[in-house]
């Protein structure tokens, strides 16, 4: 493919991913309304030449037809594949059919559990692309060593076949993608099949989202350890692509927004909480946002968690204290996120991440709203940020307020909230030179160990405490209203 053929192809990329932005900004999780305003937006677009918008009318399709049977919504039809009565929900795929014939497609490992477990996943989960695999190292080439994290060791590789992309109902056989890079993330100590290691593969079954890393499959490396087959992602993190792009488009800021926001949704919907939400656990591809690294994600009920992990300024008061993980302390992380999001540097950048800064926050300490932050968004910032996480909005209430400030963007893009953008190039000119880390700010998650000395000493603060959270109610009233219009 020539240069000009590249740049046409990122060009109409761009493009369609606005559209499927937008789109699900008017209609989120409403499949049907969802494909026709796609629909509309192709035909309505003066960029795309005719023979671009019938290709992402059919891309559209296939994912829309995945979706349906996915999640059972839809006209019910017979399936007319099978001698076996049963239906289906969409035109192009059966999970019955394919839960049927996958037996063919199955290769074994050595390991009886590996084998159980992807068992048990196909029963969970039969639509490409969350189809959990046991894949022979042989299928990979050119591995080599890409990064560490704090409990993982990173690999990237080419895979030769590919996920599987699709389903070919009348020859009811698998449709691969065929040659594409992949990361192979291995844990340690994965030799032993801990829990951590097969629920991280698991979670990615639970949400079954394209708002999310995908997973598609384990493997054996050549050392005997266990490794999770993810897709990879070109751009990198959420966190490299904040710093090292200060050029950045406030539409971009805004769709990266919306995308973590509704990956977050996905998984709290699913009664999971990640636990570990920080811009270094975000990839990103174009305009959208990934979430990744389900390792310490579980259910909301989980009373074995008691082990505080992660980076200092995501974590919220309560986790601070000893508190448990929940929904609201995820949506803590997520309001540091768009904080940092907007002003392209990681929260108390110039602080050390040690007892003192958490001290500092469980007083009500957190980053200053910036005049990088559009109007309509300090406020929401702050309101995630609350001290009292029963005065945080949800997952759903934030998603749904990102869709109607992307429908107002849209609607008018030169005149979003312009007067705080004038000044924003400005500021990340003259701040450039102080916008380097201190020695001691950390940027991998670690396991904090100070919580007992913490809590002790913060039991002298408590009244305090109880009055910023008082002052803070107040921050909540204007905010309601909005909350209120867009709950179902």
């Amino acid at each position: 493919m020539d240069t000009i053929s590249i740049d046409r192809n990122d060009f109409t990329e761009e493009i369609y991913y606005d559209i499927l932005s937008l789109a699900s900004a008017y209609a989120p999780y409403e499949y049907h309304e969802y494909e026709k305003n796609v629909k509309l937006l192709l035909e309505q677009n003066n960029l795309l030449n005719q023979e671009e918008k019938d290709y992402y009318k059919e891309r559209l399709k296939n994912d829309i037809e995945a979706c349906y049977e996915k999640d059972k919504i839809g006209e019910r039809k017979m399936c007319k594949y099978s001698e076996e009565t049963h239906y289906r929900y969409s035109d192009k795929y059966c999970e019955i059919c394919i839960q049927q014939n996958f037996q063919k497609y199955l290769i074994k490992s050595e390991n009886e559990i590996i084998d159980k477990f992807i068992q048990a996943c196909l029963l969970e989960s039969a639509i490409p692309p969350y189809i959990m695999q046991c894949i022979p190292i042989e299928q990979f080439e050119d591995i080599y060593f890409f990064a560490k994290g704090g409990f993982s060791k990173v690999y990237r590789a080419t895979w030769n076949i590919g996920k599987i992309e699709s389903w070919d109902d009348s020859k009811q056989e698998f449709i691969y993608h065929g040659k594409c890079n992949v990361v192979l993330k291995c844990l340690k100590n994965s030799e032993n099949l801990g829990k951590t290691f097969l629920e991280e593969a698991r979670n990615h079954i639970k949400i079954r989202s394209n708002t999310i890393v995908e997973c598609f499959g384990i493997t054996k490396l050549k050392d005997n350890s266990y490794a999770l087959v993810l897709n990879y992602f070109h751009s990198g993190n959420l966190r490299d692509r904040l710093q090292n792009n200060f050029s950045m488009r406030i539409k971009d800021k805004l769709l990266y927004i919306q995308s973590l926001c509704e990956s977050l949704y996905d998984i709290h919907r699913r009664d999971l909480i990640h636990k570990d939400l920080h811009s270094g656990n975000v990839l990103v591809d174009k305009t959208q946002c990934y979430i990744t690294d389900f390792g310490f994600t579980g259910p909301v009920e989980d009373k074995f968690s008691f082990k505080l992990y992660g980076i200092l300024p995501y974590l919220s008061p309560e986790l601070l204290y000893g508190e448990k993980h929940t929904k609201a302390s995820d949506v803590y992380s997520l309001g540091m996120l768009i904080w940092e999001i907007f002003n392209q540097i990681t929260p108390f950048h110039y602080r050390a991440y040690d007892i003192n800064l958490a001290h500092d926050i469980c007083m009500g300490a957190r980053p200053e709203i910036t005049f990088n932050i559009p109007k309509n968004f300090q406020n929401l910032i702050q309101d995630c940020l609350n001290n009292d996480p029963h005065k945080r909005p949800n997952a759903k209430e934030i998603y749904n307020y990102v869709n109607r400030e992307v429908i107002q963007f849209f609607a008018n893009p030169n005149s979003y909230d312009q007067s705080s953008n004038e000044k924003v190039q400005k500021n990340m000119n003259k701040h450039i030179l102080i916008r380097e880390l201190h020695p001691l700010t950390l940027c991998t998650s670690q396991i904090i160990d100070f919580i007992n000395s913490l809590r002790f000493s913060n039991l002298i603060c408590e009244e305090k405490i109880l009055t910023l959270n008082a002052n803070q109610d107040s921050e909540l009233e204007y905010y309601s209203d909005d909350y209120d219009i867009m709950k179902d």
